[in-house]
């Protein structure tokens, strides 16, 4: 069990100019920034966090991230396992949650690329050798077959994923992705929007736990 406590001890001492996190300037908000890593450093280097606007509270989200890393997951929920839960203020997670627990998804903006959330489709791809991989292409209307290499698009779809399902759904669930034009009729081609990919999923992982069994 890892030393859980200085870190904590020291947000409860310092956490109230965090709470003006987003009404400070940009300079600030990186001063409050490194000052915490730092303190986050000091349990472990393999920890980071984020700060979030919570649409439907007045608290801010603390949450604890490995950016992906699941060799380090242990650690995070290690961490957040004593974290202040009574904290005036305050929400903590043990890894980023889901974007939509927490606002209501419009759009993600990645490098100059916009994805408007209700024009991103997907379809899951069966992999006939194995049913339990999850893996789904990502339907989008400006998508042409010459932007298979367009930078920043893979990351940004990447990225967004990241976001919409949380860090642990993408990276412990999602084998893998790709990314296609979106057809005149999604729906006559079997294609949801991507707000039902979290109910998908479940799903998935439902079946999945079957497919194991068998």
């Amino acid at each position: 069990m890892h030393d859980t406590y200085p870190f904590w001890e020291w947000f409860k001492e310092n956490h109230q100019p965090y709470l003006l996190y987003f009404e400070v300037d940009e300079k600030e908000r990186r001063r409050l920034s490194a000052i915490l890593l730092e303190q986050l450093h000091q349990h472990s280097k393999h920890l980071f966090f984020e700060i979030f606007e919570d649409m439907d509270s007045p608290d801010l989200i603390f949450s604890l991230t490995t950016h992906g890393k699941a060799e380090y997951f242990e650690i995070a929920e290690d961490l957040g396992d004593f974290a202040p839960y009574y904290l005036e203020g305050w929400r903590f997670e043990n890894l980023i949650p889901p974007w939509y627990f927490y606002a209501w998804p419009v759009a993600y903006y990645y490098n100059n690329i916009t994805l408007e959330i209700d024009k991103v489709w997907f379809k899951p791809i069966h992999h006939p050798g194995d049913p339990s991989i999850l893996a789904f292409t990502i339907y989008l209307k400006f998508y042409k077959k010459r932007h298979h290499n367009l930078p920043y698009l893979k990351r940004a779809v990447k990225e967004l994923l990241f976001k919409y399902l949380g860090e642990e759904v993408f990276t412990l669930d999602v084998r893998y992705f790709d990314i296609a034009q979106l057809p005149s009729r999604p729906e006559k081609k079997g294609l949801k929007l991507i707000d039902s990919l979290p109910t998908y999923i479940d799903w998935h992982k439902t079946k999945k736990i079957k497919y194991s069994e068998n």
